[in-house]
Order: structure tokens, then C-alpha cells, then sequence
């Protein structure tokens, strides 16, 4: 039960610091909600590393958060050639971050 306790409370802390820098951020009211929401399904060590890469810089909430709208918006209309144009330029400036 005391195991339980404590990662509830972990999870909870990991969201509420999520939830500060993203209200913190330049996204308008409604985008910083739906960004929120959107990532507090994410598994939590997930978030610790998100946490941290919006922590050294805040720009990344913008470019993360467009790249989901591209997504989204990729996946509502169905197109999957889209779709794998932006995992595409998601690889590239992956590959660009974390060199081999």
C-alpha cells in the first residue's frame, strides 16, 4: 500500500511540474490545455525526459507541440504520405540532436 502512496505522489509531482512549465510557456490558454492533457498520458519516465528537455529549453514546447498538430491534423485526414513526411523530418533533426 506504502509503494502505491509513493508512486502516486512521484506521478503526481512529475505532473504538476509539467503542468507549470507548459502554463509558463508561449502557447495560448487553450493550446497549453491540450497539450497537458495530451502528454499526461504519457508514462512517467517519459515525462521526466520531456520535463527536462523543456526545462533547458522552452522553445521545444512550441516546436513539439506543432509537431503534434501536424500529426494530428495528418491523421485526421488520413493521409498517410504526411504522416511519414513528418516522422521523416522528426528522424532528421533527431539525427541532428543525438549524432551516431
Amino acid at each position: 500500500m506504502i509503494i502505491w502512496i509513493h508512486l502516486i505522489f512521484n506521478i503526481m509531482n512529475t505532473l504538476t511540474e509539467l503542468k507549470k512549465i507548459i502554463f509558463s510557456s508561449t502557447l495560448k490558454k487553450e493550446e497549453q490545455n491540450e497539450f497537458y492533457n495530451t502528454l499526461g498520458f504519457a508514462p512517467e519516465d517519459s515525462l521526466l525526459s520531456v520535463i527536462e528537455l523543456f526545462k533547458e529549453d522552452q522553445k521545444w514546447i512550441q516546436r513539439i507541440y506543432d509537431n503534434y498538430k501536424k500529426k494530428e491534423n495528418a491523421f485526421t485526414i488520413d493521409n498517410p504520405y504526411e504522416f511519414n513526411d513528418i516522422l521523416d523530418n522528426e528522424q532528421k533533426l533527431l539525427n541532428k540532436i543525438i549524432p551516431n
